[in-house]
C-alpha cells in the first residue's frame, strides 16, 4: 500500500481507478491505534481470506482538478470476480468507456469493447495478487478494491497512517456498518464495514490534501456474491474476430 490511491499511467485505457496495495514491511512506533478498529479490520481481512470465490460491483467516483474547470467528478462502475487464488476479471464502464481485464493464472488480457482493441500484459504466472502487484508496478494500472484482498491490508494501513480510530456504527438504510478512519498528514481514509457476520466492505472514501495532489475518491460496494461457482472458462479471453491488437507499453521508471 505504497499509496492507497494511485493515478493510472494507462489512463487512456480507461481502467477503473482503484485502491491497490502491495506487500510492505516495517512500521514506526509513533502510532495511535484504536483496538476496536484493528479488530474489525482484521476480522474483515480474515473473512475475505477465507473466500474461495466472489463477485461484486463497486461504484467509483473520483474528483480530480481540471486545469480549466477546477474540481471535476468522474464515475466508473466495475464488475469484479475472483475464483481461487489464480483467476479474476474486471469489467469497467464509465466516463472512459467500456473495458475489461481477464486473468486465468497464465495470461492477463485487456479489451476495449468500443474501440475493439485488445492487448496482453506481461504478468507473472501464479496468484492473482502477484499478477496485480506486477502489472500495477510495471504498467501503473489500478485494480478496483484490490487492497482488500491483500492479507497485509491492516498492516499496510497502519504502516502509512499516524492514527486509526473506530467511530462507531453508521446506518445506511438497512445496513449497519462499522465506521473506521485512518489519518496521515496528507491523507484521510474512511472505511465502512458491514456489522453482520460476513464483515464485507461497504464503502470507502479517501481525501488527499497533498498540495501537489488534492483530490477525493469514493467506492461503494454492492451485489456481493460469496463463493459462487464461476466456470474457469469465464476468465479466458478469446479475442473477437474483428478485434485489433494493441501494444501495451510499460510506464517509464523514475530516476
Amino acid at each position: 500500500m505504497k499509496s492507497m490511491l494511485r493515478t493510472s499511467a494507462l489512463a487512456f485505457l480507461g481502467l477503473c481507478s482503484g485502491v491497490y496495495g502491495p506487500n510492505l514491511s516495517g512500521q514506526t512506533t509513533d502510532k495511535s491505534l484504536d483496538t476496536r478498529a484493528i479488530q474489525v479490520l482484521d476480522g474483515m481481512a480474515e473473512r475475505i481470506g477465507q473466500m474461495e470465490s466472489c463477485r461484486f460491483v463497486v461504484n467509483i467516483a473520483t474528483d480530480s482538478m481540471h486545469f480549466e474547470y477546477g474540481p471535476v467528478r468522474y464515475f466508473n462502475r466495475c464488475e469484479v470476480g475472483y475464483s481461487g487464488s489464480e483467476r479474476f476479471f474486471v469489467r469497467s464502464s464509465g466516463h472512459n468507456g467500456l473495458h475489461g481485464i481477464w486473468y486465468n493464472g497464465l495470461d492477463m488480457a485487456y479489451y476495449d469493447f468500443e474501440k475493439k482493441l485488445y492487448g496482453l500484459f506481461d504478468a507473472p504466472e501464479g496468484s492473482s495478487l502477484q499478477a496485480i502487484d506486477a502489472v500495477h508496478e510495471r504498467y501503473g494500472v489500478d485494480f478496483p478494491a484490490a487492497d482488500f484482498f491483500f492479507p497485509t491490508f491492516t498492516d499496510d494501513l497502519i504502516e502509512h497512517h499516524d492514527r486509526i480510530d473506530y467511530l462507531g456504527i453508521e446506518t445506511f438504510g438497512t445496513r449497519r456498518c462499522h465506521h473506521i478512519v485512518a489519518r496521515s498528514p496528507k491523507r484521510n481514509i474512511q472505511i465502512w464495514i458491514e456489522e453482520d457476520g460476513m464483515m464485507l466492505p461497504y464503502k470507502m472514501v479517501i481525501f488527499d490534501w497533498n498540495p501537489d495532489q488534492k483530490r477525493s475518491y469514493s467506492a461503494e460496494f454492492e451485489q456481493w456474491e460469496v463463493n459462487p461457482k464461476i466456470p474457469d472458462a469465464f476468465f479466458d479471453f478469446p479475442a473477437p474476430a474483428e478485434a485489433r491488437p494493441l501494444k501495451i507499453v510499460a510506464k517509464k521508471s523514475r530516476s
